[in-house]
């Protein structure tokens, strides 16, 4: 994924959505709509690990955001407030066991095809699945949001080369020399290059999460970081 597209993958702030239930501002709108977009993947693998059909699960997986943007409406429990990605897996549930019957309501999210088609993953049940996807979803959040800081800076061909550093990748390695040749840097630069990308890789990822809780703690976001790494490994 290219820098030009990381404005897909911003962060929404859980705490702006909310307002979204007592503020019309255009703000508060703004990232309801990017929650939408943002959290299709994972819900829609939800909804076909439930047991629905594809069709099926992109209907209902479309007309429930299509509710929350009719009515501007977050009916959250106190026990789910804190956590974004449990709100939405807990009332997303009660949608899909109170949707067996088809309201023929379709949302209009302009989503493109290839947002509906999701690779799933063997052996997984519904939650893990959501799961997975979330945290798939915000490593994909982070790197893009740090691909596009080093595009900023005019730097995106070291981030290129250095970004299998990060172990996001298959195969990836630390292999300092080649890279210091094919920047036409020292090695000892390029050790201290990769150690601020991992730093700033941690510090994205760091915020990335809390703009997902009410209450981003560190001790909070460190559960989340957890509990992101536990999914990708289950």
């Amino acid at each position: 994924m290219s820098a030009t597209n990381s404005h897909i993958f911003q962060a929404t702030r859980w705490s702006l959505i909310a307002r979204a239930t007592k503020d019309d501002a255009p703000a508060a709108r703004a990232a309801l709509d990017e929650l939408c977009r943002l959290y299709w993947p994972p819900l829609f693998s939800f909804a076909r690990r439930w047991g629905l059909s594809e069709a099926d699960a992109e209907d209902t997986t479309q007309n429930y955001f299509a509710e929350l943007l009719r009515n501007d409406k977050f009916a959250i429990a106190d026990a789910e407030r804190g956590k974004l990605r449990t709100f939405l897996l807990h009332s997303f549930t009660q949608r899909l066991k109170n949707f067996r019957e088809r309201d023929g309501q379709r949302a209009d999210l302009s989503l493109n095809d290839d947002e509906t088609h999701i690779e799933l993953a063997d052996e997984q049940t519904p939650e893990r699945e959501f799961n997975r996807q979330w945290a798939v979803l915000t490593m994909q959040t982070t790197l893009y949001q740090l691909e596009s800081e080093y595009a900023a800076s005019g730097k995106s061909t070291f981030f290129d080369a250095c970004r299998p550093m990060l172990g996001l990748e298959s195969g990836g390695n630390e292999d300092y020399a080649s890279i210091a040749l094919e920047m036409s840097m020292k090695e000892g630069a390029v050790r201290v290059a990769v150690h601020r990308l991992r730093h700033r890789y941690r510090e994205v990822l760091f915020a990335t999460i809390a703009e997902t809780l009410e209450t981003p703690s560190d001790a909070a976001i460190r559960h989340e970081v957890g509990a992101l790494i536990e999914a990708l490994h289950d």
